[in-house]
């Protein structure tokens, strides 16, 4: 049996990897250091710590951050015998500081020594790498800072290319507000990199790419709304649908806002 909260304390923005038969969490520490907490269990029980990756001055230097900065919602991935994991670090609460730094550093053993870091963007925050057969996508928020505006810019798309170690190829701006109020969305698209909507389409029986998106709760004057959340997923025409089953409800479920979370497989 399974009893809440599986991560006792301050473990927040959960991204959760199973890979065959073990299950991995990784959590934000904002200015804590080491960065990053991951931790492991086999039945979803019972966890306990296993990593803390951001643990030298190569990957993570903090001097200079504020209160609360650091380390915001990580996202740990698994590929080809590799996890993968995303971060980002905020360096201040004030002006553009949503135009964060992203950054990848991968390892062959969850506990293993990390690669040094990949520079991805200053972009957003809550970002996201996506594996697509033999292609590889990062996602993340793009912020309008123009008087008036809804600041909220949409959620971007670009490929990461693994041998440049970089991103590279056009940008895609794929999704870029919701209807007014606070649920979770499933958002659906028969290709990777055209815009995302909640509405059916002809052939998503056979294969698609979602987003579950979280938005905010309407601002005063608001007319879209935010979308907090860059994970991504495909739908092959052997899965289940069990999962979807469970998150759609008339294509939305009302929930409380608490921050971002990210959930993958690897078999």
């Amino acid at each position: 049996m399974i009893n809440n909260p599986i991560l006792k304390g301050f473990n927040p923005d959960p991204s959760i990897v199973r890979v065959g038969g073990d299950y991995y969490i990784a959590t934000s520490t904002f200015e804590w250091y080491p960065g990053v907490q991951i931790h492991h269990s086999k039945d979803l029980v019972n966890w306990r710590l296993i990593a803390q990756p951001l643990n030298r001055k190569e990957l993570l230097d903090m001097r200079g951050n504020s209160d609360s900065c650091g380390i915001w919602a990580p996202c740990l991935s698994y590929d080809n015998d590799r996890f993968y994991l995303i971060y980002t670090d905020v360096k201040r609460h004030d002006g553009s500081f949503k135009d964060s730094h992203n950054y990848l550093t991968t390892c062959e053993t969850i506990d293993g020594i990390w690669s040094d870091p990949i520079y991805l963007n200053s972009s957003g925050f809550d970002p996201s790498l996506f594996h697509d057969e033999d292609r590889k996508w990062f996602l993340n928020m793009v912020w309008d800072y123009r008087p008036g505006n809804n600041p909220f810019g949409g959620i971007l798309l670009q490929e990461y290319c693994e041998e440049a170690k970089k991103l590279v190829g056009p940008v895609h701006n794929i999704f870029k507000g919701t209807k007014m109020g606070s649920e979770i969305i499933l958002t659906k698209s028969l290709n990777l990199e055209v815009a995302y909507d909640d509405k059916d389409k002809k052939g998503l029986e056979d294969e698609w790419y979602a987003k579950i998106l979280l938005v905010h709760p309407p601002r005063e004057g608001a007319t879209a709304q935010d979308g907090v959340s860059s994970d991504i997923w495909k739908k092959e025409k052997d899965m289940s649908g069990q999962m979807l089953a469970k998150v759609k409800r008339n294509n939305k479920i009302m929930v409380e806002f608490k921050g971002s979370s990210t959930i993958s497989r690897a078999d």
